[in-house]
Parts: C-alpha cells; structure tokens; sequence
C-alpha cells in the first residue's frame, strides 16, 4: 500500500484543490486549510512522518465532503501530484549536480571543451570524475577534439529525462546504463578512479598498452589491477602476447608458475624471458605434442645450462630431441644427446612419411637411423644421460626403420608394429597405423583394425583412464544385501553393519569432435577416450565443413576403424554439429573443438542457447588457442566450457562428463 510523507502531502493541497475543482468538485480554501491542520495533528498523535493511502482518504475525504464514489478520484489525483513533485525535485537535484560538475571543469552551457586544459592541473582526479559523468550522461557531446557543452534548454531535458527514469542522481542512473567506452576506461584508470570492473570491458591490447603506462609512471595500484585482470585471462585460455605481459606480471609480483607453463605452451620463443626449471620445461613439452613440444625442447637446451639441461632430459621423452641442434653437453654426454637427435629425427622423418607418403622423407628417415645405430655403438654401454643410453638410442632408431618398412611393403605384422609403436604417444601412433590403412586393403585392414583398437586400450589405460564402475557399495538400501561383507562388520561390532550392493547406471553421451586440422591432437585424445568407453557413446559426431554422423552404441573395432578413416582437414561448421549431435536419446553433448565457426551463416552460441533451454547439458572442451569471446557467450547461455591445456586433458573431461 502506498505511503505519503506528510509535510509533502501539505505542500501539495492548494495543487489538489485546484485539481479537484477542475474536475468539478467543490473545494474551499478554508477545507483546505482544515486539512492541513488535520493531517499534522494526525501525524503529531500517530507518531510518524508518513501516512498510509486507507489514512490519507479517511482525513481529506471527511475534510473536503467528499461522496464515497469520488475518493478514488481523490486518490488518483493525489497519486499523481506526488509523483510530479517528485520528478519535480528529483530533475532540480540532477540539474544541481550537473551545474556542479560543470563549474569543476570551469565550463558554462555552450563552451567548447578543451580536453588538455579541463583535465590538467590541481585536482585533477575530481576534474576527470566530472569529465567522465558529463560526457556519459551526454551534457558534453561531440567527437573527440571537438566536444561541447550542450545549451541551457538541452541540460533541462537531460535532468527531467533521468528523472522519469527514477533516479536521484546521475551517477545512480549511469550505474546501469552501457559499460564505458575504452577511451574513458582509460581515462579512469590512470586517473586512479574506481578501475572495478571497467578494466574487464578493455581489450587485451588495450589492457597491455595500460599496463605498460602504468610502469612508465610508476603507478603500482593500478599496475597491479591491470595485472590481475591480464593473469586472470591467461587462466582463461586467452591468447595474450606474451613478450609484452611477462614484465607487466613480473613488475607487479603477480607472475606465477601457472602463467608461466601456459604462456610458454602458448609460445615455446618464450622460455628465454621466464625462469622456468628443466623440470617444468619437460613437463610442458611433454603436453604440447610432437611438434611445439620438440621446439620447445631445442629453444630450451640452447640457452640453459648444463646442469639445468641435465634435469630437462631426465624427465624428457627421447623422441621430443628431435629438433635439437645446440646443446650444452661436451664429451660423452655430448656424442649421446647427438646421436638421440639423430634417433629422434629419423623418427620425426619416419612418420612425416606415413603423413604424406614422400619418398624423400624415408631415405631421410633411414639414413638419420642407421647413422644414430652406428653413433650410439661407439659409445659404452654404461654411459647415461637420464634415460639416454645405447640401448635406448637404438631403440629409437630401430622403431623409425620398423615405420619405414612397414610402410613401403604395404603392411607386415600389424601386431608387431603396433607393439613397436607403444612407446609412442597416442596421435603419433595413429599417424602410422593410418598411414598404412590407407595403403592396404581386405584382410590386411582388418588386422589393422584390431591392432589399433588393442593399442587405443592400452594407452588409455596407461594414462589411468579405467573403465566405468559397474557396481558400487554402500552402507543404506536400495541395493542387495552383501551378505559377506555384513557378517564381517558384524563380527567387528560396527555401528552400520549392513552392506548393500547396487548396479550403476552409466551416463550415455553425444560427442562431437572437430576434426579440422588444427583440433588434430585434442580431437585424437577424445576419440581415443571414446574406444575405451565406446559403449557409452550413443552418438559420434565428425565435423569440419559437414557433420558426419555415426550412430551407437559402438564396438571397440567400430571406433578403432572411424579413427583410422577420418580426415583432420578442413572449415569448421560447429553450429551445423550441434544440431546434429542434438537428437534423440541422450540430453548430454559433448563438444571437443577450438569453437571457431569459420563457415557462415552460423552462431553455435545461438544453437547452444536453444539447446540449453530445451533441457539438453552442453559441456565444451576447448584448447588454449580457442576463440575466448564465443566461450564466453556459451557460458553465458548456460553451456559448460573447460579448458584442456594438454589432449590427456582432453581425454580426462570426456571422462568426468560420463560421471557427472
């Protein structure tokens, strides 16, 4: 019920006089002045400033003879007196404020601004809160270098706009109008304003171009806002330059080992600015991939030392030395870590044959093997460098003429080959096994088949992937009694004796893999997850340009054979994947890509958002390079997006999502 204040309502009572009679009511000035002494006393004896409407009817109705038919009259016009006066002192108090404001700047209605004088001088932060609020509520308009202050008559509108918006002042109403433009989030910034929440509207670029001034006047407060803001989006996945954030971290204190391993994976160039340790730096190469991991590799062995350099190769897999050419090691040491370059190129050489079938490339291939052989023989078999021995070495070596063969006589023991293989990691192991599937056919095929989905096990399983529980114990029903178990507790006089054994019901999922060239290892990963838990998987979606759809449940084989066919090339049409992977069955849909829709018309935000309000629950598992500003969108419509720095990441969320 609505309450009037009274000394308000008093004022009021000539307007509704005058109100009344116009309506045709016969009003007195003498009524008028009874109730006024009326609605005092009232006021006096109840012990209030306010009045309800029920009390407000009630004295004027007897004061002013007034039939019962006519208070709601009363009423309404009273309602809209008050609403005027209202508005009436709420525009005179936003006219004040921005007469106030405006004699800070030294400026009149009508004056030209000139940006440099208005802002420079004593009390300079007051000055730019003043700048900054005229300009948002728009009494100071006009592009930048030529803004004016508005006439007279446009500075009463503005005040009796935001009045009727119900607001007190200018700075309520602009609390919830557009976030600022980039020019004044600056502008607010370096003038030490409230940055809260302003630094978050800014681009990276600008962010950075901030924080570099910041440095320049040694401003730490908001070095370090700009600094928070700048790690919070690394954690994020953004892709932020990394030369020019590192000093910005670095100079306000906030550069963590977590930046560090993610600005490093995101450029490998980056390990000469970061006192990252040998360890980590294999540790990172390690979730990198053959390619920027052996790049990260040779950049770090040519700056670090031999100590350092030591602790890299211990924790090293052999095969990523590949791109090394400068090293710190002399001696035997030295003529080791050769001859495994020399091992681990040949391998490199090797699978860029089952890649692209180049006969150069297994010449190469052979002659860098048997070259590392011959090296590595020369050397003591009891000399090591961390897992770097003769034995090793040859290994290695021996593993890229087994690919080179198996490859030029269209097939051998697919078996043999694919336990030759095991040492490898998933993607490079599928890269010769689908290399040589394309080049044999029939029985030779199936073979193949078999050995890959054999092989896809027990990576998973090596990686600690295990199978779904089927059965779980607890303590309450439902469930079937464990009778063993419940005498055994009972025998120890436990306080819950009794077992109960019940069946799980495991979770059945869509999955939607990008498989455009630049999702090669993520996209992998997830299928490789996918055989071991092909039974869950009730709809397997393949896109890039056009979504192929593969219906389940699957077989081990039948994944294994998808895997070994399918093409990592092309566009990508994630909106066109969604729809497709949206059908009938499970209501959960896994997306693994990099969420860049390069193919239009198409907003996968907007398929997502009608998938999320159609009861469906999207969880989108992205790599570090992913477009930020569609993950953003997708949570914000209510889809679930993790980010997968490594693909056994990858692996690790399609995983969770089959238990959640």
């Amino acid at each position: 019920m609505p309450r009037y204040n009274v000394e308000a309502l008093i004022d009021l009572l000539p307007s509704l006089g005058e109100a009344l009679r116009r309506r045709g009511l016969k009003v007195g000035t003498g009524q008028l002045v009874t109730a006024a002494r009326i609605l005092h006393s009232y006021s006096v004896l109840v012990n209030r400033s306010y009045i309800d409407e029920d009390e407000v009817s009630l004295v004027l109705a007897s004061t002013l003879a007034l039939k019962p038919q006519q208070l709601q009259l009363l009423l309404n016009e009273v309602k809209g007196l008050m609403v005027s006066a209202k508005l009436d002192a709420n525009a005179r108090r936003i006219r004040d404020e921005i007469d106030e404001n405006l004699r800070k700047l030294g400026l009149k209605p009508g004056d030209r601004v000139v940006k440099k004088r208005v802002l420079s001088g004593p009390r300079r932060r007051e000055r730019v809160a003043a700048y900054l609020l005229l300009r948002k509520a728009g009494v100071i308009r006009g592009p930048r270098g030529r803004e004016r202050v508005v006439g007279e008559a446009e500075i009463s509108l503005i005040s009796k706009r935001i009045a009727s918006m119900g607001y007190e002042s200018i700075g309520e109403a602009l609390e919830e109008a557009p976030t600022w433009s980039e020019d004044d989030s600056m502008l607010r910034a370096e003038a030490k304003l409230d940055v809260k929440g302003d630094l978050g509207s800014l681009e990276s670029r600008r962010l950075l171009s901030l924080g570099k001034a910041a440095m320049r006047k040694g401003d730490s407060r908001l070095l370090k806002a700009v600094a928070e803001e700048l790690g919070k989006r690394i954690l994020r996945g953004e892709r932020i330059d990394g030369e020019e954030v590192i000093p910005i971290l670095r100079r306000a204190g906030s550069l963590s080992i977590a930046h560090e391993r993610i600005l490093i994976a995101s450029d490998p160039a980056l390990v000469r600015d970061l006192p990252v340790g040998g360890r980590e730096i294999a540790e990172i190469a390690s979730g990198l991939g053959w390619e920027r991991g052996g790049e990260l590799v040779a950049k770090a062995l040519r700056i670090m030392d031999a100590g350092e350099a030591r602790r890299l190769i211990e924790g090293l897999d052999p095969s990523l030395l590949w791109a090394v050419r400068r090293h710190p090691f002399k001696g035997v040491e030295g003529a080791l870590l050769d001859a495994a370059t020399k091992a681990a190129r040949g391998l490199y050489e090797a699978l860029k044959f089952a890649e692209t079938g180049e006969p150069g490339r297994a010449d190469m291939a052979k002659d860098l093997a048997l070259r590392a052989i011959e090296d590595a023989r020369r050397i003591d078999a009891a000399y090591s460098l961390g897992p770097l021995s003769s034995s090793s070495i040859e290994s290695l070596a021996s593993t890229a003429l087994a690919i080179v063969e198996a490859l030029e006589t269209g097939g051998g023991n697919a078996e043999h080959l694919a336990s030759t293989l095991r040492r490898l990691g998933p993607t490079r192991s599928l890269q010769v096994l689908r290399g040589l599937y394309a080049r044999v056919g029939g029985e030779e095929r199936e073979l193949i088949v078999r050995a890959t989905a054999s092989l896809l096990y027990r990576f998973a399983a090596r990686e600690g992937l295990r199978l779904l529980p089927r059965n779980e114990t607890s303590l309450s029903p439902p469930g079937r009694l464990e009778v063993r178990r419940t005498i055994y507790r009972l025998g120890r006089l436990a306080t819950d004796p009794l077992v109960f054994r019940r069946r799980l019901k495991s979770r059945r999922i869509s999955l939607a893999l990008d498989v455009s060239g630049s999702m090669l290892d993520h996209s992998m990963w997830a299928l490789t997850i996918a055989v071991l838990f092909s039974s869950n998987i009730e709809r397997l979606t393949l896109f890039s340009s056009e979504p192929r759809i593969l219906e389940g449940p699957f077989t081990a084989t039948e994944l294994a054979r998808t895997l070994l066919s399918v093409r990592f090339a092309g566009y990508t049409d994630i909106a066109s994947a969604l729809r497709a992977a949206a059908g009938r069955g499970t209501k959960r849909i896994v997306l693994v890509s990099d969420l860049k829709q390069t193919i239009e018309p198409g907003d996968p935000v907007d398929v997502a958002s009608q998938l999320v309000r159609r009861g469906y629950k999207l969880l989108a598992i992205v790599p570090p390079g992913h477009d930020s500003a569609t993950r953003t969108r997708m949570e914000e419509v209510g889809a679930l997006v993790r980010v997968a720095y490594t693909p056994r990441e990858a692996a690790r969320e399609v995983l969770r999502s089959l238990l959640r």
